[in-house]
């Protein structure tokens, strides 16, 4: 039984199953991102919902994170968006998609500072754009 689990153990830490986390439907908080901190080396896509998610996706310490989509973040604040997306992963991010709601905590000078260091991300669409 002790060999059968050890089996599932290392297949489960597989990194190949661990390069994209979808954690909208869990509660993400930073106890949750410590104890998955292990197994996310490898990570590339995230998806989360809510502020608190945000807030604790460093504890993930994933590196090199290519696509970030963040569901329901209204109470996003440039500190979070600034420690958590553009200063980690500034080097790999290719996709940023925050939203639908609308981010009335984040200044332009924060989008700006995201845009400038995460160099990778496409340039935003002229508004009115779909």
């Amino acid at each position: 039984m002790a060999g059968a689990c050890r089996a599932w153990r290392a297949l489960g830490s597989s990194p190949c199953l661990w390069s994209s986390l979808d954690l909208r439907a869990h509660r993400c908080d930073p106890e949750v991102a410590s104890s998955l901190a292990s197994r996310c080396a490898s990570l590339r896509r995230l998806r989360l919902r809510g502020h608190e998610a945000a807030a604790a996706a460093p504890g993930l310490r994933a590196r090199g994170l290519r696509e970030v989509v963040a569901d329901g973040c209204r109470a996003l604040t440039d500190a979070t968006l600034g420690r958590s997306l553009a200063a980690r992963h500034e080097e790999e991010l290719q996709s940023l998609q925050i939203g639908p709601d609308p981010l009335e905590r984040i200044s332009s000078d924060a989008l700006r500072h995201v845009a400038l260091c995460c160099s990778r991300l496409p340039p935003p669409a002229p508004l009115g754009t779909p």
